[in-house]
């Protein structure tokens, strides 16, 4: 609770949050200065693969975090919605939400039948 305290207290005393351009990074970058950046594969934004090619190893990443347009947003079947970029990448998505959707419904039907 002590962090948490310490935390809303520095919130409570900033005096320019529009100072942090990405929030939620800033903020931890500053209260957490001692922290250990994990690899990007644990974390790889999509964008990184266009932005930074030679760093960005598909069969590394164990994690895309989907920034901008999402997904579940996205039709992968649909010719219609013309170019998309990242396809790929929601294709992936897509097809392991599918593959996993029958074990998802029993580990929540499960989870609300506990007694």
């Amino acid at each position: 609770m002590a962090t948490f305290n310490r935390l809303v207290s520095w919130f409570q005393d900033e005096p320019d949050l529009s100072r942090f351009v990405f929030a939620d990074q800033c903020f931890i970058n500053e209260n957490f200065p001692n922290f250990h950046v994990a690899s990007y594969k644990y974390n790889a934004v999509k964008t990184l693969r266009s932005a930074h090619p030679a760093t960005w190893n598909m069969e590394e990443v164990k994690n895309v975090h989907f920034i901008l347009t999402k997904p579940w947003d996205v039709d992968p079947t649909d010719p219609g919605q013309g170019e998309v970029p990242f396809l790929d990448l929601y294709k992936i998505w897509w097809a392991t939400r599918d593959s996993n959707a029958p074990r998802l419904v029993v580990v929540i039907s499960q989870s609300y039948h506990k007694s």
